[in-house]
């Protein structure tokens, strides 16, 4: 389950902040009326949030690989993205208390999906 958490944050981020990073440059070059040669500090801005949001979609989507692969290190960093989810009030800050809560009181990946092939290769 929370495998299919980081994956659907993933997918979040990276379409919902790409589409508002092309439409809030398109309407402040539109309003301002700056040629398309000038780069304004807004658009400079919003390319740089978006280097950063794209980024941490991929290690969203890396952990939740990591996950639903059930790789031990793979704990350790939806830890780390559930202490940087904890800034966005509320979800993020409830979600991110719950994922750590969960990785905190349960020490196995019991609580993961099993790979396919491994169910079906019966190798533990």
């Amino acid at each position: 389950m929370l495998a299919c958490w980081h994956f659907a944050v993933a997918g979040l981020f990276s379409i919902g902040f790409m589409v508002a990073q092309g439409v809030l440059a398109l309407a402040w070059n539109g309003l301002f009326g700056v040629s398309g040669g000038e780069l304004t500090l807004l658009t400079v801005l919003l390319s740089g949030a978006s280097l950063l949001v794209a980024a941490s979609a991929v290690l969203f989507f890396i952990a939740g690989w990591g996950l639903w692969r059930q790789r031990p290190w793979a704990r350790r960093m939806a830890m780390v993205l559930a202490c940087m989810e904890l800034f966005k009030f509320p979800t993020g800050t409830v979600i991110g208390s719950l994922t750590l809560w969960y990785f905190l009181n349960h020490n196995d990946l019991r609580g993961m999906p099993a790979p396919v092939y491994r169910e079906v290769a019966g190798a533990p």
